[in-house]
């Protein structure tokens, strides 16, 4: 697996929660095009793609996908129209979601 940042997109808070749940502890410099990997780009809270994971296999982009999920990732599936576009994009929390939207997540009902 390989992970790096956008330059030039803002990285959130969450992000280290992030590389905890797909075990990753520090960011490769950049994934170079001619790699073969499934990608999967990761939004921040202004709905920009920030990072980028590439998977080296099927079985590893499975094992990543289903980490995010059993951890509350919202994770949104896509049909790749070339080898360098992204196969799935992982959203922020819902909580985090909410929190950018001025809601409090313990209360729904409120709204900034």
């Amino acid at each position: 697996m390989k992970t790096m940042l956008i330059k030039g997109e803002r990285t959130p808070l969450f992000d280290k929660d992030l590389l905890q749940v797909i075990n990753v502890s520090e960011s490769e410099s950049e994934i170079d095009d001619s790699d073969n990997l499934i990608r999967i780009g990761v939004q921040n809270e202004d709905g920009k793609i920030y990072r980028i994971i590439g998977a080296n296999d099927v079985l590893e982009f499975t094992h990543i996908i289903k980490d995010l999920h059993a951890n509350h990732w919202p994770v949104e599936n896509r049909d790749p129209d070339s080898r360098r576009s992204l196969h799935s994009v992982v959203l922020p929390p819902e909580e985090i979601q909410m929190k950018a939207l001025g809601i409090d997540p313990e209360d729904p009902g409120s709204a900034a």
